[in-house]
């Protein structure tokens, strides 16, 4: 069953800013988060290097009716393609994470724009749908030579977060991610990772605690 993303006016006018498929925005820009005005938080999912995890994750959003965004990097779609086409064929709107997920602060203009084209290519030709024209630079790391070329490459605007739920820390307890992944706000973007063991178990509650506060879910361009 398709996953049915809600859409809208506004939604219509934010898919035209960060731009879909072959257009992109005008301007670069680097997004930490949405509007303030609305009780809306927007899931979004690193990396991808545990495929069962992953699965999980995905089946949880399906079963809890959650739109969310996936950023994963091409090394991983390229190993568990038959996943990667089944998120896209749900709905799912897929952002570009970089092909190996470098640090592209420490990477030539040459490096850098080959590590976002190549992802897009290699996600694109897998899943046979046109990648939403966000950049997620791994790590959070960037610089103006990352804007630049992130530009170049078609993907205008760099996408951050204000909140994490620290699915990646060694040290931080599950109740703890809970609580940094429900510290979001209106418009928030959080930011979780689809390979950590603890990421899908503590899905459930993130999902159960932001619709007790009143909050909607909606996907990066919504």
């Amino acid at each position: 069953m398709r996953l049915l993303l809600r859409t809208s006016a506004a939604a219509m006018l934010l898919v035209l800013a960060f731009g879909s498929g072959g257009v992109a925005a005008a301007d670069p820009a680097v997004v930490t988060h949405g509007p303030r005005d609305e009780k809306v938080v927007a899931l979004t999912f690193d990396d991808g290097w545990s495929t069962p995890r992953c699965q999980k994750i995905l089946e949880t959003l399906v079963a809890h009716k959650v739109p969310a965004t996936f950023l994963p990097n091409a090394m991983y779609v390229r190993r568990s393609p038959a996943f990667w086409r089944r998120v896209a064929q749900l709905g799912f709107p897929i952002g570009n994470h970089t092909t190996n997920h470098r640090d592209l602060t420490e990477l030539s203009k040459a490096a850098i724009y080959k590590e976002i084209n190549r992802d897009r290519r290699i996600v694109e030709q897998v899943t046979g749908v046109p990648m939403v024209r966000v950049m997620r630079p791994p790590f959070g790391s960037y610089n103006k030579q990352t804007i630049k070329q992130s530009a170049n490459a078609g993907f205008p605007t760099l996408l951050l977060w204000d909140t994490t739920a620290k699915d990646t820390s060694r040290r931080a307890s599950e109740r703890a991610m809970i609580k940094a992944a429900l510290s979001g706000r209106k418009g928030s973007i959080v930011v979780l990772h689809c390979g950590p063991k603890a990421t899908p178990r503590i899905l459930p509650k993130i999902i159960a605690g932001y619709r007790a506060r009143g909050f909607r879910f909606v996907t990066i361009p919504a």
